[in-house]
């Protein structure tokens, strides 16, 4: 599933319908009655629908619906948002054919007049703006959109909540809240900001004909399927032995914060890694220990003078602090480890200066920051990352050679090379403390399995998300779904997916 901003939409509309040669009115009516026959088994019969039109393709995919609910039996109005002489193409096209079969347009050209007409609507489907939208929503569409929210009615988008934008830095102020979305060709990548995406409802992508090979080289955006999941996962050899998925180093935890780094490394075996040490203070290994038997323990005094080619794989951060001997550890690791390194919470701030250097280029560098910790690495507001984390997540993967996980309700996975992914699983219940610890212990076993760090990265998020997703369907609620639940329900998404 391919995620676009506005420009990149009609690039590959373009080249559908300019090189491959497809009809841009087939895709229409493709688009209009694959909307309608998902909401055709939604009607019970005499509900009154209103089809809130506008100019471009968005109002022709509406005129096509309401043609084809129309003949269906069903009471559709066409409810017209714009002067005559904005309808043109293949939505005038499709206008017309909807008045040659019966249908009655009728218009709206203030807020009172379209208030009118939709008192007695059960069903609202909004096609006024679609994703051509850019900056604040002017009148009279700013009194359509405010009139459609205040109604009682249920809301359908098409494509895209009318008001929002469907690229970056988008707010959602004066837009459709729409109840259901019906994206189409490709999903919108507002829909994944936290601004905007409340906004679509329950969203559901609908294809349209648009060929493979438009979205070749024009996006390399994506959402993670579990079927992607699948097809990079590495089923067991039977003739494998503990050092075959790797033997990983996993730095961090102290004596008052010994929780972190156990469930890193609890994760970390749970998701398959083969062997597992935990360089930590002295004084914790006791209590890490007693609760994870299947590791080995060192003194994290000691690193300087270990030798990290032993290792396929290093973890540090969880736990960790702030200080300056956490720091001088840290720098060790990151300029002496020539195999994956995976850095997260307090390790983070203490790699900024050799990211921005640039010092681990050309060696495998995973980052798993919270929004706080990416903004604090890019020297920005939190508010500004939120509001384009696609742009500078890219920006600093490819600056820093590394590769960028930016976790959310909508994590988003991104290489230096300009590949990106979004995760789609998980719930509330991981906005819990020690979640992204076990993260991170997944990430560390993946990054030992895999090629390629950035599937490491995507499949990491989707077990780590599904994890909580079948303890929250089978034995919790997301009240009281802990971290430790998620390491636990590692077997049951391993046993759905392989």
């Amino acid at each position: 599933m391919y995620i676009v901003t506005a420009q990149e939409m009609y690039d590959i509309e373009r080249h559908a319908i300019g090189e491959v040669g497809i009809p841009s009115v087939v895709l229409m009516e493709t688009a209009g009655r694959s909307i309608a026959s998902e909401i055709v088994p939604q009607l019970k019969g005499p509900e009154q629908i209103m089809v809130a039109i506008g100019a471009g393709n968005n109002g022709g995919d509406g005129w096509v619906i309401a043609r084809v609910l129309l003949e269906k039996g069903y009471q559709a109005i066409a409810v017209q948002t714009v002067p005559d002489a904005k309808i043109k193409g293949d939505a005038l096209l499709n206008k017309q054919i909807f008045e040659k079969v019966g249908g009655h347009v009728e218009y709206a050209t203030t807020q009172g007049d379209f208030k009118a007409k939709m008192r007695k609507a059960d069903i609202i489907i909004d096609a006024i703006l679609g994703i051509g939208t850019r900056g604040d929503v002017r009148e009279p569409y700013k009194g359509f959109i405010n009139s459609i929210n205040e109604s009682c009615a249920t809301v359908i988008s098409v494509d895209i909540p009318s008001g929002i934008e469907a690229s970056e830095g988008a707010t959602g102020k004066d837009a459709v809240q729409a109840d259901q979305t019906y994206m189409l060709g490709a999903a919108k990548l507002s829909a994944f900001l936290p601004k905007t995406a409340p906004y679509f409802g329950e969203w559901q992508l609908l294809d349209i004909g648009l060929p493979r090979i438009s979205f070749e080289s024009r996006v390399n955006r994506k959402l993670t399927t579990i079927a992607d999941v699948r097809k990079t996962l590495q089923k067991r050899n039977p003739f494998a032995h503990k050092g075959t998925y790797g033997k990983g180093l996993i730095v961090g935890g102290s004596e008052f914060m010994p929780g972190s780094v156990t469930m890193t490394v609890m994760a970390a075996l749970r998701t398959g890694a083969g062997l597992c040490t935990v360089a930590t203070e002295k004084a914790a290994i006791p209590s890490i220990a007693a609760n994870c038997l299947e590791a080995m323990y060192k003194d994290r005094a000691g690193i300087p003078e270990m030798d990290l080619s032993d290792f396929d794989g290093i973890a540090m951060g969880p736990g960790m602090g702030q200080d300056k001997t956490a720091g001088e550890l840290v720098n060790n690791l990151f300029r002496g480890a020539e195999c994956p390194l995976v850095i997260d919470a307090d390790a983070l701030q203490h790699a900024k200066e050799m990211l921005h250097a640039g010092v681990r280029k050309g060696r495998a560098t995973l980052l798993t920051p919270h929004p706080g910790e990416m903004a604090r690495l890019l020297d920005i507001e939190i508010g500004e990352l939120l509001a384009n984390p696609f742009s500078y997540s890219a920006r600093f993967a490819e600056q820093t050679g590394s590769y960028v996980l930016l976790k959310g309700k909508h994590t988003i996975v991104t290489a230096p090379d300009g590949r990106q992914s979004v995760n789609n699983t998980g719930n509330a219940g991981l906005a819990k403390g020690g979640t992204g610890d076990v993260l991170t212990g997944i990430v560390l076993a993946l990054a030992m399995q895999q090629d390629d760090p950035f599937e490491a990265l995507r499949c990491a998020c989707h077990i780590h998300g599904l994890s909580a997703d079948i303890q929250v369907e089978s034995a919790h609620s997301e009240h009281d779904l802990l971290a430790t639940d998620v390491v636990k329900g590692i077997g049951a998404v391993y046993r759905k997916l392989l």
